[in-house]
């Protein structure tokens, strides 16, 4: 039975999960949801605090594209505004230190992982710091 598109999100999201936990992050949230969308999962180190926006795809179709080619500038917009939504709803202060990364996963076609990577502040907008 092949694996659903479902499936390999939330398998992909757990193995970033474990990257992160492993690298010296806390998981603040996972799925934050607001009005614009949803941010995969929401981490800190440090005082910083991590965006993370999770891509995953199977095996059979890296040739094709890179799950972080998938984060358009459409998309890229999205995940800045769900950011500062996150930020203004939990009172962060304004001045804190953040940043956006994704995490690109590749599974095999049983949702085994094949290949993970951690691209730091990988979505970067001038911010009015």
């Amino acid at each position: 039975m092949p694996i659903t598109n479902t499936q390999i999100g939330k398998i992909g999201e757990e193995q970033a999960v474990r990257l992160l936990q492993s690298k010296g992050y806390g998981i603040v949230a996972r799925n934050y949801e607001a009005p614009m969308g949803e941010i995969d999962i929401i981490a800190k180190r440090g005082e910083k605090l991590y965006f993370m926006e999770v891509k995953t795809s199977l095996d059979t179709h890296r040739d094709t594209f890179s799950p972080e080619e998938r984060v358009d500038r459409r998309k890229r917009s999205r995940l800045q505004g769900l950011c500062e939504t996150y930020l203004l709803r939990e009172r962060v202060d304004l001045n804190a230190e953040w940043q956006i990364d994704v995490i690109s996963v590749t599974l095999d076609k049983e949702g085994k992982l094949q290949h993970i990577e951690h691209i730091e502040n990988a979505i970067w907008e001038q911010r009015g710091v």
